[in-house]
């Protein structure tokens, strides 16, 4: 008989696999938590301990982290005992006593170093005309401590601001000027640049129109575009900033007058109690100097729809920077609570503060002309030949790797010939009744004699010259006088 064949067997199944992980959830508007611990062996006892531990400390700090509330320690490591509940605290700056407020009177029973802590009502390190202070603090009557006083200067910096460059030499140009020009040198600069710029009218409104506005500098994250062409006060478009450090610039050189205005249109959106919007101006020697300020309103829980459901107008006055060259930003800043950024997922037009039709009313621009780089041991430049006009000389220095702000502006006037001069020589009585008056004029194409017999509140035309050249020439008036009291002058005109 045939062999019986082998059984065919079950077919092996496919392998289940595993199952797929549900993915993260994205974070919906939650602020980022974090814990530390750190392990290891108690450290050995410091060296050198502080005869005190002060903030701001003594000597140099920095403008940008002083603020308001100071602080006084004496360590535990030199002293156990010291007790601040009867001491007094003085500051000084220019001679003038600053009133100050004791919020805290540590002691050593609290386990960390006892610390007196104070606030100066009405201090302020902002502002663009901020200079260099220096506070002398004195704290008294201290317990238990090695001394019960100590005595100790605060000095407060702006680290990004240099003494300013000023530039000495002639105001009005004319062809036969001296065109030479000094300035104040910086000790550690590497290198100057000599800006020569125009001022000159300029009416113009930052509306948002259009995708690439030459005129706009972008710091935002990109995540979401600066422009939304969906909500706008005019137009099609606007300024949207939603995210915490973000800013847009305005790329001009503005020069405002004493009535001159920042005027703007802005909306809001869900945008937390804890973040605001900002306007900043920065002229050319100082930081960003804020000027305005909105918060947002909203918690972690909102209403539907509850935001802003009309554009607000809004005017700043920028009568303190009048004859100044300035720059303006708007800023998008996150301090606390709910952070109503948008994620993936939110539709950001819902989040945030919108912006729109931004000018600057009764100002100027300035327009660059050229820009001129000057050696680090360079302290003097020759300006060529310009045309007819107005114009402004500035000078900035590059330390390391930072380029600081402009120094002060040199305005100059470019005028067409020599420049001109005119002087009474001499006056001389050649009759009983006649005057001889003796001028030297140059670059001068009309001369008039002129006459007063009220001390000089009316003028009258006497005669009048036209000299044969416009190089020094000497000119003789004569005149009947027919009174003592009759005074005169003579005038130049082109």
């Amino acid at each position: 008989p045939d062999p019986i064949p082998d059984p065919i067997p079950d077919p092996i199944p496919d392998p289940i696999p595993d199952p797929i992980p549900d993915p993260p959830p994205f974070p919906k508007n939650k602020n980022s938590a974090m814990a530390l611990w750190v392990i290891g062996k108690p450290a050995k006892d410091p060296q050198n301990i502080p005869e005190f531990i002060a903030w701001p400390p003594k000597g140099f700090v920095r403008r940008q982290v002083a603020y308001e509330r100071w602080s006084f320690a004496i360590p535990t490591k030199k002293n156990n005992f010291t007790d601040f509940s009867k001491s007094t605290v003085s500051v000084n700056l220019n001679g003038a006593e600053l009133p100050n407020k004791i919020i805290y009177r540590g002691n050593s029973q609290e386990g960390t170093d006892p610390t007196l802590v104070f606030e100066i009502e009405n201090f302020t390190t902002s502002g663009s005309t901020f200079k260099d202070q220096n506070y002398s603090v004195t704290i008294s009557e201290i317990k238990g401590a090695p001394k019960s006083s100590y005595h100790y200067v605060v000095k407060i910096i702006d680290p990004y601001r240099l003494d300013p460059i000023t530039i000495n030499g002639s105001s009005k140009l004319y062809e036969d000027s001296d065109r030479n020009y000094t300035f104040t040198p910086i000790k550690a600069a590497e290198k100057y640049e000599l800006l020569i710029g125009k001022p000159h009218k300029s009416s113009w409104i930052e509306g948002a129109e259009g995708l690439n506005i030459s005129t706009i500098i972008d710091n935002t994250k990109k995540t979401y575009p600066l422009i939304t062409a969906s909500i706008a006060k005019s137009g099609t478009s606007s300024f949207h900033l939603s995210s915490h450090d973000e800013s847009f610039e305005i790329n001009r050189e503005i020069i405002p007058s004493e009535n001159s205005n920042i005027e703007f249109d802005q909306l809001f959106r869900y945008m937390g109690n804890g973040t605001f919007l900002s306007l900043e101006i920065r002229n050319d020697t100082g930081p960003w100097t804020q000027l305005w300020k909105r918060y947002g309103k909203h918690g972690y829980q909102v209403f539907v729809g509850d935001w802003d459901n009309f554009w607000s107008f809004t005017s700043v006055p920028l009568r303190e920077f009048a004859g100044e060259r300035i720059r303006v930003r708007f800023r998008y800043e996150y301090e606390s609570g709910a952070n109503w950024s948008p994620v993936d997922g939110d539709d950001p037009n819902e989040m945030g503060a919108f912006i729109d039709n931004v000018r600057v009313t009764n100002s100027q621009e300035l327009q660059r002309l050229s820009s001129i780089t000057l050696g680090a041991d360079q302290t003097t430049f020759e300006l060529d030949s310009l045309p007819n006009d107005e114009y402004w000389l500035q000078i900035k220095a590059k330390i390391s790797d930072r380029w600081f702000g402009y120094g002060k502006r040199k305005i100059v006037e470019n005028y067409k010939g020599i420049r001109p001069e005119l002087r009474i020589d001499k006056i001389n009585k050649v009759a009983e009744e006649l005057l001889e008056i003796h001028v030297k004029s140059k670059g001068i194409k009309k001369l008039i004699l002129q006459s007063s017999i009220n001390g000089g509140k009316i003028w009258n035309n006497e005669q009048m010259v036209r000299p044969k050249s416009t190089k020094e020439e000497e000119l003789l008036f004569q005149i009947k006088q027919i009174s003592s009291s009759i005074i005169y002058r003579v005038i130049g005109s082109n």
